[in-house]
């Protein structure tokens, strides 16, 4: 499989060391695990030797499968303040605007099942990367250790049964709905294939990549074999997805 490494920064409060009394931050802790749940895997338990309340931040981490990736949170500025807006706030939000349009859908596409246990997450601080031209010595050399974790992470951590297993199951699920969404159409007469095969055989003009009438035949058993496993399948649903089942996240593709 294809392996990854994905950049992130973290926001400027949660880098600072606030703590879930600050807005900002909390907004962030609460992407990355919901309330009462076990701490994702980006967050620590707090470290005694800081400040009460702090959380520890993970800056390199690989997701194991069936682990919640947190969502790429940026937030613009504290949402109660009553300070009037600067022009640094309006370029922070015109440069969230573009990450969103420029990097949404890669975003999403990691957060899923088969995709997110192979790609190490980094975050960096505010003066790390992008457009920090003038790093020191020392950041630059903090940056390599991250990128050399995040290697030393996929070479050791990275559970290549279990990775197909969970592609399995995600091939398995999206069989089931493509059946099941097959069978519906055709109960409905939405769809004949069998009619299709009798159709392009003799249509004027003809259909594009014809099958001649040998071929057309062959495949016409083949859709009766086919069909006949296909409710032998949708009978023996291996499971009943709800809309808050976390196999439902069981996609190939980010639900837009």
């Amino acid at each position: 499989p294809t392996f990854g490494i994905t950049l992130r920064y973290l926001p400027e409060e949660v880098a600072a060391g606030q703590d879930r009394s600050n807005t900002a931050a909390r907004h962030y802790y609460d992407a990355l695990g919901e309330r009462g749940a076990r701490p994702a895997p980006a967050v620590t338990m707090p470290d005694s030797s800081s400040a009460p309340g702090r959380e520890a931040i993970k800056n390199v981490w690989l997701p194991q499968p069936g682990e919640r990736v947190a969502p790429d949170w940026t937030p613009l500025r504290e949402p109660h303040s009553t300070a009037p807006a600067t022009l640094g706030d309006v370029w922070a939000f015109l440069w969230s605007v573009f990450e969103t349009a420029q990097n949404y859908r890669d975003n999403m596409q990691a957060e899923l099942p088969s995709y997110a246990e192979r790609i190490v997450q980094v975050r960096l601080e505010p003066n790390e990367g992008g457009f920090n031209l003038k790093m020191p010595t020392k950041i630059i050399t903090d940056v390599v250790g991250k990128g050399d974790k995040a290697g030393t992470l996929l070479r050791h951590e990275f559970n290549f049964e279990q990775h197909q297993w969970v592609r399995f199951r995600m091939l398995t699920e999206q069989l089931d709905d493509a059946f099941n969404g097959l069978l519906e159409n055709e109960k409905t007469h939405a769809i004949n294939l069998l009619a299709l095969h009798q159709l392009q055989a003799c249509a004027t003009p003809p259909y594009p990549w014809p099958l001649p009438q040998p071929s057309s035949d062959a495949s016409a058993q083949r859709v009766l074999l086919f069909s006949n496993f296909m409710k032998a399948w949708v009978d023996r649903k291996l499971s009943d997805l709800g809309p808050g089942d976390a196999l439902a996240r069981l996609r190939i593709t980010p639900r837009i």
